[in-house]
């Protein structure tokens, strides 16, 4: 729905809006902002790390799956060439229709396969935002932060590395995933 100059303009004029609604009151509680590399975390956290080997196991079988099943198919096309002029007309076209058959199949199969590790893929990314999220909500409600940005969806012209919460955020929720 929007994009994401739109979405980072709307992000920084929610935090301008808020604090400049805390700093209006005469008795305005201090301001705390604070901002998480989310992309970061996911990849540096030991869930994020797991999910990562996990994954590229996956990867892996099925690119040795591929080989495997491009093997019978190259098999039986270098048959169908070398038999191809010895075999009649109608055992040709058998043959031919045969090999066609198989690598529909395994174009097939191969699609299939990649959208069902893509949603897997997705399933893990999903669980270890939804705990990087839980995390960053506890740190902000515990610490008191009046906003934490994400990094990567706002548009920052300058963050100093002092309101980067990246690495803590990481901390805990490495710890709070090991219970």
């Amino acid at each position: 729905m929007f994009n994401d100059v739109t979405k980072g303009k709307a992000i920084i004029l929610c935090a301008a809006f808020i604090i400049s609604a805390f700093g209006a009151g005469a008795h305005a509680a201090e301001i705390k902002i604070g901002y998480v590399d989310i992309q970061r975390a996911l990849n540096e956290s030991e869930a994020g790390k797991e999910a990562k080997v996990v994954m590229e196991s996956e990867y892996q079988k099925f690119q040795n799956e591929i080989a495997q099943r491009q093997r019978k198919i190259q098999a039986l096309q270098e048959t169908l060439q070398r038999q191809g002029l010895m075999l009649s007309e109608e055992a040709r076209k058998g043959k031919e229709m045969e090999y066609q058959n198989k690598l529909k199949e395994f174009k097939r199969w191969g699609e299939d396969r990649q959208g069902e590790l893509k949603r897997k893929e997705m399933e893990i990314t999903k669980a270890a935002l939804q705990g990087l999220g839980a995390t960053v909500k506890k740190l902000g409600e515990e610490e008191k932060f009046t906003v934490i940005l994400e990094k990567n969806e706002a548009i920052v012209l300058y963050v100093s590395k002092a309101i980067d919460l990246t690495d803590r955020v990481i901390q805990i929720f490495n710890s709070t995933s090991k219970k």
